[in-house]
């Protein structure tokens, strides 16, 4: 037997037992993660609806069906409000106004204060 041969069997065997490793590991890899997923929180679809008057906000987030995306087990609604200031030099300052956290499927409401309009609304999850 040459020396040859030799090595080159060797490279084989070793190539072969190095790439059914990193395979195995990978998979392991892959496994954890998606437990480690869904244990942290279940997956969401959130939708805002102003109010008719413009001045509250309602965050619903359900539970939704599917693999991917990102988790959260509560959520809340947030209101960018414009408050008009002073009585003869009118002026805006920006609110930002949170409303109560809530689980998953139950609706999340926040009104503005008063003498102020709502700017923008949001959902915020956790």
């Amino acid at each position: 037997m040459d020396f040859t041969s030799y090595a080159k069997g060797a490279i084989s065997t070793r190539t072969m037992a190095l790439t059914a490793s990193v395979f195995i590991g990978v998979v392991g890899i892959a496994t954890v993660s998606a437990g480690e997923a869904h244990a942290a929180g279940r997956f969401f679809k959130c939708s805002t609806e102003k109010s008719i008057a413009g001045r509250s906000v309602t965050s619903k987030c359900v539970v939704a069906s599917g693999v991917g995306g990102k988790t959260a087990s509560q959520h809340r609604a947030k209101a960018d409000c414009d408050m008009i200031r002073g009585a003869n030099s009118a002026h805006d300052i920006r609110v930002v106004v949170h409303g109560p956290w809530k689980p998953l499927g139950t609706p999340s409401k926040v009104t503005c204060p008063i003498r102020s309009t709502l700017v923008m609304g949001y959902s915020e999850t956790k």
